[in-house]
């Protein structure tokens, strides 16, 4: 057999295939490639577009309205916290005047009880 013919073919483990039936599987293997890939496109596509209802679903007013919603829990916790510091601080002086006012009270009793004696 002559070097050209030789080279022209080519061995794999089922037995030796010339170049044009090379050329066949190589056309069939690229078919099926491009099936396969034409297949799992769509199949991705149908799950992106599942996953982009779904995800969609989970906010019916949009995205821009969920952000709003949540700024607006977050805006009514920090009034919340305001109102109860203010309470508190209120509530604070409230108790120390009328701790002075006590002491006030009883030292000026205390001192008309002396001045009285």
């Amino acid at each position: 057999m002559p070097d050209s013919q030789k080279a022209q073919r080519f061995r794999d483990s089922q037995g030796v295939f010339t170049e044009q039936e090379m050329e066949a599987i190589d056309a069939r293997i690229r078919h099926y490639a491009d099936a396969n890939r034409s297949h799992f496109d769509d199949r991705f596509d149908a799950l992106e577009s599942s996953l982009t209802r779904l995800i969609n679903s989970a906010f019916p007013d949009g995205a821009d309205k969920h952000h709003e919603y949540h700024a607006s829990l977050i805006q009514a916790a920090e009034d919340r916290k305001k109102f109860w510091s203010g309470i508190r601080e209120k509530l604070t002086l409230g108790v120390i005047g009328s701790v002075l006012l006590f002491v006030y009270t009883a030292v000026v009793e205390a001192l008309k009880h002396e001045v009285r004696k």
